[in-house]
C-alpha cells in the first residue's frame, strides 16, 4: 500500500506542515518533528537530547523509544520502550518494528494534546531513523516515501545498508493506516506497566507470609562482599550506583553517604561482578517505627546485562538480609532502575503495589543533600516577570517545595532577563528584608534588566539591608532615564551598603544630580569599595546643549539660571582625590582635555592603580594630563605611587573645550578668570597651588605666586580662600565653590647669582619638565606599547615631548619600537633628553 491510499494525496506527502516549530531545543540538542500533516507528534533525535530527562518533559514528550543500548535518567511521567540494538550492518533490527510500531500506535491513541513521541538512538543518524520509518511503512507508505519523510525532518539521517535492506523487504503485520490497533500483547503490558506505576509509588512484601527463595548467581558472575581496606567502598558504591541505577547529580542530587551513617549495615551491600566489573548493585536498609521494616534501594543492573537474572539474585540476596535481622515488611520503590522490567521482576517475586512507603527522612538519606548557595538565572530571556515573581517568592520565602534546600544564597545573578519587571523587582526588594535566604548574599548582579523608576526606591531600601554584599551589578538598567532621583538613590549604597568592593552602574543616564550624588558619597564610602565602574554613562550634550534643552525636569529644576556647559562626569572626576577606589572604569564618557585636568588634580591624592579610559577623545592635550600622572606618580608618598594598569585604547582627537581653563605645566605663568562652580576650574586653582608647592615649598611661600587676586570684583586672597586638607587619601586642597577669581600666576625664578647664569638656566629647565624615572618609564613604555594605531601612537609621542624629560637609552627604546615612527620619535623626543 502506498501512501496514497492511505488517505494521502501524493503531493500531501513530503509538504511540510504550517506549524509553530518543527525542531525543539532539549538544552543544547535538537529534536526534529516530522514536517507531514497530521504526524508532526512524532520526532526524531539523539542521547544526549534524551538524557535531558526534565528537558523532555519541559518539551511535552510523553513516551521515548530508546534504540541507544545505553541507560540514563528516566523521568517518572514519560513512558520508555528500551530497544537494544547494534548499529551495524549485520544486526537484525526487524525484530524490534513491531513492537516499536505498536508502541508509537499506542502513545498517540492515549497522549494528552501536544504530547509528543521521541525516537533516538546514538546520534539520531541510523537507527532511529530506520525505526520511525518502519513505523510510516506500518502506516500505509511506501519505502521511498517513508524514508524521504524522515529526511525531510532530519537531514542527517541515513540508515546504513543493512537497515536499508530490512525495510525494503518490511512487511509490517497490520497495514490498516492511521487507525491501526494491532499491537502486540508484550507491547501493551511494557506500555500498561509504566503508565500504571508513578515514580512515588512502591512494592511491598510481607516476609511473615512469604516463602524465602534461593539466590543463585548467574554463571561466570561472583558476588562480591566488602572486605579489606575501606576507602575502597565509597568510590566502588558511587560508580556502581552511577553505571547500574543511572544515579546523577544533577537530576538526583548529591550520592547519599551511607556508609557513614552508624545504623549502616555492611553486610547489607550486594554487588555482582564480571571480570572484576560490577554489573549490578542492591542496598539493604532499615525503616519504620524502630527499625522494624526494610528497604531494598539503589538496586539496579547495568544496560546489557538485564534478563540474564541479575536482578533477581541481587533482589533474593537483600531479601535473605532482612529476614536475618528480623523485618516483618520490605519496601522497593516502583520507578527503580526506570525500567517496566523491574516492575515485572517484582510482581513475580510476590511484590504488591503500594501507595505509601518509608520517608527518605526514615533512610538517612535527606539530611547529607546539599543546599543550594547560587542561584544564576542569567540569559533567561523568555522568563516573564510573574513567574519570576512567584518563584522568588516560594522559593525564597520557604513557601515550596524545594525551599528547604535553597540556603542561605550567596550568589544571585538574573542579568539580561529582560522580561524581569515590576512583580519580579517587588517580590525581590521583599525578599531582600525579610528572608533568611539573603543573609549571607555577597553578588548580585541585575545587569541588562531594565528597572522600572517606582521600582528603583524600594529595590535600594532592600539592597541597603545587606550588611553581607560585596559585589553588585546594575549596568544597563536603566537607571536615570526617567528621574534623577533614582541615581542617587542609587549612589546612597555608596555609602549604605558598608562591606560593598565592586559596584558596577555603567550604561545608566547619571546627569548632574546623579554624578553630583556619586561624587559626594565617594568621600564617605568606606575603605571596602575597591573597583567602580561607570563607562558608558553621561558624557557631554550634543553641541554643548545647555541644560534647560535637556529632558530631566529634575536637573532643569535644579540648574535652572546657572546654565552649565560641561560633561557632569566631571563631578565624580572630582570626588576622586578623596575616594579610596583601587580600579575605576570611564570608558566612552567622553572624556576629554577638560576632565583629563580634572583626573590629573585628583589622582595625585588618590589610591587608584588602574584606570581604563578606552574610546574617549583626549586629544593632544588630554593626554599631556595622562602622562604626567605617569611620570609623577603620586604627590602623597602615602599612597601607592603610580599605576599597575592604565588603559587608554585608540586615542581621539577633541573637540572645542568650551568654557574649559588652559593650564600648561610647563609655563602656567598668565591671568586666569576661574569660575569656581566649574569643576575644570576648580582643579586649576589646586593644580596651580601645587606647581607653586614644588617650586617655592610649602610654609606659605607658595602664595607668592598669586597676584592681583579679586572674587566676585572685590579684592581677595588665594591664601584667606583655600586651606590644606590632610586625610587618609593623602593631602589636597580644600577651594571655594562657588563666584569667579580672577588671579595672575606667576612662578619666581629661584637662582643664586653666585652659580652664574648657566646654572639658573639649567635649574629652570629641570623645573618646566618632569624626569622619567626607570619605573615611569616602565609605565610610559606598556601604554605606549598597547596602543592599537599609528595615529594613536604619533599622539601619544607628541604628548610626552612636551613635559617630560628621557635619558638618552629611554628615547633609543622609544624609538626603536617601530621603524614607521622612528623619524617621528626621534625628531620629536630630540629635545626632551636631559
Amino acid at each position: 500500500m502506498v501512501a496514497s491510499e492511505a488517505g494521502y494525496p501524493p503531493s500531501e506527502v513530503l509538504k511540510p506542515v504550517k506549524r509553530r516549530c518543527t525542531q525543539l531545543w532539549i538544552g543544547k540538542e535538537r529534536i526534529q518533528c516530522l514536517q507531514t500533516h497530521g504526524l508532526e507528534d512524532v520526532a526524531i533525535g539523539c542521547l544526549k537530547a534524551a538524557q535531558l530527562a526534565y528537558g523532555l518533559f519541559s518539551a511535552d514528550v510523553t513516551h521515548v523509544v530508546n534504540a541507544s543500548g545505553q541507560n540514563y535518567p528516566r523521568h517518572p511521567s514519560i513512558s520508555y520502550l528500551d530497544l537494544p540494538v547494534e548499529d551495524s550492518e549485520e544486526a537484525d533490527i526487524s525484530q524490534h518494528f513491531d513492537a516499536c510500531s505498536a508502541f508509537i500506535d499506542a502513545a498517540r491513541a492515549e497522549k494528552v494534546a501536544g504530547g509528543i513521541v521521541l525516537v533516538h538512538c546514538q546520534a539520531g543518524r541510523s537507527r532511529s531513523a530506520t525505526l520511525v520509518a518502519a513505523w510510516l511503512i506500518g502506516q500505509g507508505w511506501s519505502c521511498d516515501d517513508a524514508l524521504a519523510a524522515v529526511r525531510l525532518a532530519r537531514p542527517i539521517a541515513e540508515p546504513n545498508s543493512g537497515f536499508l535492506q530490512q525495510l525494503q523487504v518490511y512487511r509490517p503485520i497490520s497495514s490498516s493506516g492511521l487507525g491501526s490497533s494491532c499491537v502486540p500483547a508484550q507491547v501493551v503490558a511494557v506500555v500498561a506497566a509504566t503508565q500504571q506505576v508513578p515514580a512515588t509509588a512502591w512494592f511491598v512484601l510481607d516476609l511473615t507470609a512469604s516463602t524465602p527463595l534461593a539466590a543463585v548467581v548467574p554463571e561466570l558472575h561472583e558476588q562480591w562482599s566488602w572486605e579489606g581496606d575501606e576507602s575502597i567502598l565509597p568510590l566502588k558504591w558511587a560508580c556502581a550506583v552511577e553505571e547500574c541505577c543511572g544515579w546523577t547529580e544533577a537530576l538526583s542530587g548529591p550520592l547519599p553517604e551511607i556508609w557513614e551513617d552508624p545504623s549502616f549495615d555492611r553486610e547489607g551491600i550486594f554487588f555482582l561482578t564480571y571480570r572484576s566489573a560490577v554489573l549490578g548493585t542492591a542496598v539493604s536498609l532499615s525503616a519504620g517505627p524502630g527499625g522494624c521494616h526494610g528497604v531494598v534501594r539503589f538496586w539496579g543492573v547495568a544496560p546489557g546485562e538485564r534478563r540474564k537474572g541479575l536482578g533477581r539474585c541481587l533482589l533474593r540476596l537483600a531479601l535473605a538480609r532482612h529476614r536475618q535481622l528480623g523485618k516483618t515488611r520490605v519496601y522497593v520503590p516502583a520507578g527503580v532502575n526506570g525500567s517496566a522490567e523491574a516492575a515485572e521482576l517484582l510482581s513475580q517475586e510476590g511484590f504488591q503495589p503500594s501507595p505509601t512507603g518509608p520517608e527518605d527522612e526514615d533512610l538517612g538519606l535527606c539530611p547529607r543533600a546539599e543546599v543550594l548557595r547560587e542561584m544564576d538565572l542569567s540569559q533567561n530571556r523568555r522568563l516573564s516577570d510573574g513567574t519570576l515573581a512567584r518563584f522568588l517568592t516560594t522559593s525564597l520565602l520557604g513557601r515550596s517545595e524545594i525551599a528547604p534546600c535553597i540556603g542561605p544564597l550567596k550568589v544571585l545573578r538574573l542579568s539580561n532577563c529582560s522580561e524581569l519587571g515590576e512583580h519580579a523587582l517587588e517580590a525581590l526588594s521583599r525578599i531582600f528584608s525579610q528572608s533568611r535566604a539573603f543573609e549571607v548574599l555577597e553578588e548580585i548582579d541585575l545587569s541588562g534588566v531594565v528597572v522600572p523608576s517606582r521600582s528603583w526606591q524600594p529595590l535600594v531600601q532592600g539592597l541597603g539591608s545587606s550588611s553581607t554584599l560585596r559585589h553588585l551589578g546594575l549596568a544597563g538598567t536603566g537607571c536615570g532615564s526617567h528621574s534623577q532621583r533614582d541615581c542617587t538613590s542609587v549612589a546612597s549604597l555608596l555609602v549604605g551598603l558598608r562591606s560593598l568592593e565592586v559596584l558596577d552602574i555603567s550604561g545608566n543616564h547619571f546627569s548632574f544630580l546623579g554624578c553630583q550624588a556619586v561624587s559626594k558619597n565617594l568621600g564617605f564610602a568606606t575603605s571596602a569599595l575597591q573597583e567602580l565602574d561607570l563607562s558608558h554613562n553621561t558624557g557631554f550634550p550634543a553641541r554643548h546643549q545647555q541644560m534647560e534643552e535637556s529632558a530631566d525636569a529634575d536637573d532643569h529644576k535644579h540648574m535652572e539660571g546657572k546654565k552649565p556647559r560641561f560633561n557632569p562626569i566631571m563631578f565624580v572626576l572630582e570626588g576622586l582625590c578623596s575616594a579610596r577606589l583601587r580600579r575605576v572604569t570611564l570608558a566612552s564618557c567622553q572624556l576629554s582635555y577638560g576632565e583629563d585636568v580634572i583626573l590629573e588634580d585628583a589622582l595625585q591624592t588618590s589610591g587608584i592603580t588602574q584606570l581604563n579610559v578606552e574610546d574617549n577623545p583626549h586629544g593632544e592635550q588630554g593626554l599631556r594630563c595622562l602622562v604626567r600622572i605617569l611620570a609623577r606618580g603620586r604627590k602623597d608618598r602615602r599612597v601607592a605611587a603610580g599605576f599597575e594598569d592604565l588603559r587608554l585604547g585608540e586615542i581621539r582627537r577633541s573637540g572645542e573645550n568650551l568654557g574649559c581653563v588652559s593650564y600648561s605645566y610647563a609655563d602656567p605663568t598668565a591671568a586666569y578668570s576661574l569660575k569656581l562652580d566649574h569643576p575644570q576650574h576648580r582643579s586649576v586653582l589646586r593644580l596651580l597651588l601645587k606647581r607653586a608647592e614644588e617650586v617655592c615649598g610649602g610654609g606659605g611661600k607658595e602664595f607668592g605666586c598669586f597676584q592681583e587676586e579679586t572674587l566676585d570684583g572685590k579684592p581677595a586672597s588665594v591664601q584667606a580662600l583655600c586651606q590644606k586638607q590632610r586625610n587618609s587619601g593623602g593631602d589636597t586642597w580644600l577651594v571655594p565653590t562657588s563666584g569667579t577669581l580672577n588671579l595672575t600666576f606667576k612662578l619666581a625664578l629661584a637662582c643664586n647669582p653666585k652659580d652664574g647664569v648657566d646654572a639658573a638656566i639649567r635649574s629652570h629647565s629641570r623645573r618646566m619638565r618632569i624626569p622619567v624615572s626607570l619605573k615611569s618609564f616602565s609605565r610610559l613604555w606598556q601604554v605606549y606599547t598597547s596602543l592599537p594605531s599609528r595615529t594613536s601612537q604619533e599622539l601619544f609621542l607628541r604628548a610626552v615631548s612636551w613635559d617630560l624629560s628621557f635619558k638618552l637609552p629611554q628615547v633609543k627604546i622609544l624609538a626603536g619600537h617601530s621603524r614607521e615612527l622612528y623619524a617621528e620619535a626621534v625628531t620629536r623626543l630630540l629635545g626632551a633628553i636631559e
